[in-house]
């Protein structure tokens, strides 16, 4: 079943217009919209949203030696300013 994921991501990328068939052919190429779509979902991903979700993540195995202080608060608190403080 894992072989159908890719020809289904194709297929819904090929629905927004962001990748465009060739003639006939197998190949496809990006439309220019789909250029600049693509490289900011991957870079969302990969500088926003993985480090966000790692901090959620527990982690299994055993606990590291040295915990930095920053990861023994929650981490809304450290991103924000507290209450009646400027930023």
């Amino acid at each position: 079943m894992r072989s159908r994921r890719p020809s289904l991501n194709l297929s819904k990328i090929r629905g927004k217009g962001l990748m465009e068939r060739i003639g006939k052919s197998r190949r496809y190429s990006t439309t220019a919209e789909g250029v600049a779509t693509l490289t900011a979902y991957s870079i969302l991903r990969d500088q926003v949203i993985k480090p966000l979700l790692a901090g959620f993540i527990r982690r299994q195995g055993r606990p590291p030696k040295l915990i930095h202080p920053l990861d023994l608060q929650p981490l809304l608190s450290v991103a924000l300013p507290k209450h009646g403080q400027a930023g």
